[in-house]
């Protein structure tokens, strides 16, 4: 005899490669005696079936402990939740977030959803409801590593239609990449005002809360996402640049501040980096602090430095001129808002490839920025220079072709990480396949059967903890760990 019904509700059917996936099961006693069910106060143990809803497809099982089967390698780990009695006729409500329970990100398809409940008696299943997992429009990336052992932040904006954009987070584990729900936090931005976007990395220790910012139709917007809950959206402040370029890191100061760069040119005409300051407490600030050197240069990098008691940005910008690319660095004192006199680190034939220097100046080595040229129209080298922010010799200069490829396929990406690495690292991606080379080694393929890579980046926690990071348009975002 019947004695239980389940029913799952979701309160959309269109998802986005590894997004939310919030579900509500209500179980109800259908039977004429008291029936035994979880706790919904305390935490249920159901089960979650997403079956493809084409022939032949796959099926996945999600549940609490499978999620932690696989990502803690326990063969039967158990969580006996408290239970209660439900009376005949009563029902009980349970909510969860499948996209919780995905270690790895269910891929795009049409499926059929459906809720379990193993009861004493045995098993009981709903009836699964239709949901569709497409691969996002990412338009625009950033990614960030943390510091220590902390996992990889990628924020990025997708468009659902034509005209908008929708900004998601995504917080991946500590040492598991790829296992991060990714939660939309602003929705209905004009694609034609979304210039930039930025992450915040964390110097205060704040438990998983993070800063990220917007530059969206000439005014800098930020927000504060902790899991699925968006904790505060601040209001957009006017940045006064023309041709405003966000600095794709910001720095979290304290739980409740944190603060973003943007470089661009006055109405003078002249150049100036503007420092946005949010706050939990208080509306957003900003303020103009006048640079040398172009506007829009073609490329520019931002490190927060402390001495004492004053705050300091390290800013270092890269500016073609004729043939070569001059690269210089200016000290930016935050408390003063003055700049100091700009030093040329390098002049170097181009054109610029990409540079890469640690956000936060806190030793080790991170007082440098790696910058790469290339193709030389002459010898056809490419160059990866690292370079000594106080000026002074070149601390490394490697030139190098760029790796062979039978069909003759170009490379279509490059990336260097962030974090100064020993010997230096530079990733590219050509034809199908990404390609790695260290300073002193061979390119070595990382990834293969991979025709399609946007927005590559390289994150690394230390020599030994590097990933890269990647949109793949018939996918969505995908990581692999570089050995």
């Amino acid at each position: 005899m019947k004695t239980l019904d389940l029913t799952i509700k979701l309160n959309q059917t269109k998802f986005i490669t590894g997004e939310s996936l919030p579900v509500e099961v209500t179980l109800e006693n259908a039977g004429g005696s008291p029936v035994e069910v979880p706790d919904p106060g305390v935490g249920s143990d159901l089960q979650y079936v997403v079956r493809s809803r084409t022939a032949p497809g796959p099926a996945y099982y999600l549940s609490w402990a499978q999620a932690v089967a696989e990502r803690y390698l326990e063969r039967f780990p158990s969580r006996k939740f408290p239970c209660k009695m439900l009376a005949p006729g009563s029902k009980e409500s349970y909510k969860d977030d499948l996209a919780t329970f995905q270690v790895s990100a269910i891929g795009p398809g049409e499926y059929a959803v459906s809720a379990a409940y193993e009861k004493p008696s045995g098993r009981v299943e709903s009836v699964g409801a239709a949901i569709t997992i497409a691969p996002p429009h990412i338009m625009r990336m950033v990614t960030l590593a943390g510091s220590g052992e902390k996992g990889i932040a990628v924020v990025f904006a997708h468009s659902p239609d034509a005209k908008h954009a929708t900004i998601y987070q995504v917080e991946n584990a500590a040492g598991r990449p790829g296992d991060g729900a990714a939660y939309p936090r602003k929705e209905g931005i004009g694609i034609a005002e979304l210039r930039g976007l930025a992450v915040a990395i964390d110097l205060a220790d704040n438990e998983g809360r993070r800063w990220l910012a917007w530059d969206e139709g000439a005014k800098l917007a930020a927000a504060v996402g902790q899991e699925r809950y968006l904790s505060h959206l601040v209001a957009p402040v006017a940045h006064g640049l023309h041709g405003a370029s966000l600095s794709p890191v910001g720095w979290q100061l304290t739980n409740d501040d944190a603060l973003f760069v943007a470089l661009g040119g006055t109405a003078g005409g002249h150049a100036a980096l503007v420092t946005a300051s949010f706050s939990l407490s208080s509306p957003g600030t900003v303020k103009t602090i006048p640079v040398g050197g172009p506007a829009n240069p073609d490329g520019w990098a931002a490190q927060y430095h402390v001495v004492g008691s004053d705050a300091q940005i390290h800013l270092v910008t890269a500016a073609h001129a004729g043939h070569t690319v001059k690269v210089t660095r200016q000290t930016l004192a935050l408390g003063t808002g003055k700049a100091g006199t700009p030093t040329t680190l390098i002049e170097h034939a181009g054109p610029l490839v990409g540079m890469a220097m640690a956000p936060v100046d806190g030793g080790n080595d991170t007082d440098r920025v790696d910058v790469l040229f290339g193709p030389d129209p002459g010898t056809g080298y490419m160059s990866l220079l690292r370079l000594p922010l106080a000026g002074g010799a070149t601390r490394a200069n490697w030139d190098f072709f760029a790796p062979k490829n039978t069909g003759g396929k170009r490379p279509t990406a490059w990336a260097i990480p962030r974090l100064p690495l020993v010997p230096p690292m530079v990733a590219t991606h050509v034809g199908d396949k990404i390609y790695v080379r260290r300073v002193g080694g061979e390119w070595s393929v990382v990834v293969d059967g991979v025709p399609h890579v946007e927005h590559l980046s390289i994150e690394a926690f230390g020599e030994g903890n590097v990933i890269a990071v990647w949109s793949d348009p018939a996918f969505g975002i995908r990581y692999h760990v570089i050995p």
